[in-house]
């Protein structure tokens, strides 16, 4: 008689969150996390929240996390260095098979952390990453919020036909899955993190895949200067992803200067689904030209304010 096989050890999850001035969704954050439905043999080992010392609101609301489940671990921080630096005090502190990163302002939706998990399991190589379907979470339907729709539309429909061919190398960071193993360390003033993240998974020979059904319901800028400040900060980082790895990450902007007879396609495409599409993309292309200037000119006169992010004013989910 044979003796029985021992049992499989469960895949552990670290999940992490860092938050600034975001009391009133951290906790939204972390319950979205929680309350996942995740696959067999699959848990959480434990979720760390990253939060400044001089951020009392939301540290409060991160102890109160932790009271109501021992899981939660709160990190301190005695001085903001950035997004990047914060993540890194949640990977390299190390544990668990993944990390599964999600912004502080933003929602997993039912079932997204079990998509990005399936979707790892199926890549060929480690170490790996796997980011998820970020959607705009809007209060109102006018101009300005189609477009940003339309703007999560484009980069659906870019990382739908490139990432999961491994074709250009970005990730998203709303939420985002990487293996722990072999992860990539994060230095500080990193702007765009899944960006980096990604460049340093490709270097290492890992793989990078996209799951469209692990959606995250993400938050907006109110106001239309608000989002042009946003844009200007993220495409700044992609300039510093550029001058870091020699090579612009992959965006839908340079994905359509390479195939803009499919880029006009989807963007009509786009367009014509909306009652206001039309007019919205007018708004979104302007956008993106005054950000895009924007970033340049900051990075010609050696600005590096966009390191660490100033809080813009978003609407409610």
């Amino acid at each position: 008689m044979t003796d029985p096989l021992p049992p499989v050890p469960p895949e552990r999850l670290i999940g992490g969150v860092v938050a600034f001035e975001e009391e009133g969704r951290l906790r939204s954050a972390v319950d979205s996390l929680l309350a996942q439905r995740l696959p067999d043999r699959v848990e959480w080992e434990e979720l760390r929240i990253v939060v400044g010392l001089d951020d009392e609101p939301t540290a409060t609301v991160a102890r109160e996390c932790a009271g109501r489940d021992r899981r939660v671990v709160v990190l301190y921080e005695a001085q903001r260095r950035g997004k990047s630096a914060a993540l890194a005090e949640i990977l390299d502190r190390g544990g668990g098979d993944y990390f599964v990163l999600l912004n502080g302002d933003a929602q997993a939706a039912p079932g997204a952390v079990a998509n990005l998990i399936e979707m790892a399991r199926s890549l060929p190589r480690r170490p790996c990453g796997v980011m998820g379907r970020p959607m705009s979470s809007v209060d109102r339907i006018d101009v300005y919020t189609t477009a940003l729709e339309i703007l999560w539309a484009y980069h659906h429909r870019f990382h739908e036909i490139v990432l999961s061919n491994d074709g250009a190398p970005h990730l998203s960071d709303e939420l985002l899955l990487l293996s722990a193993a072999d992860h990539p360390h994060l230095p500080s003033g990193i702007v765009n993190d899944g960006a980096y993240l990604a460049f340093s998974i490709h270097e290492a020979s890992g793989s990078l895949g996209y799951a469209p059904t692990a959606y995250v319901r993400v938050a907006i800028p109110r106001t239309w200067i608000d989002h042009l400040r946003q844009r200007r900060r993220i495409l700044w980082g992609h300039l510093q992803a550029r001058d870091t790895f020699g090579q612009a990450p992959g965006t839908f902007a340079l994905y359509a200067t390479h195939h803009p007879a499919w880029a006009l396609r989807v963007m009509w495409e786009e367009a014509s689904e909306r009652r206001l599409g039309f007019r919205a993309t007018l708004l979104l292309v302007a956008g993106e030209l005054l950000a895009a200037i924007a970033a340049v000119c900051d990075q010609g006169l050696g600005r590096h304010l966009h390191e660490v992010w100033r809080r813009v004013a978003v609407s409610p989910q």
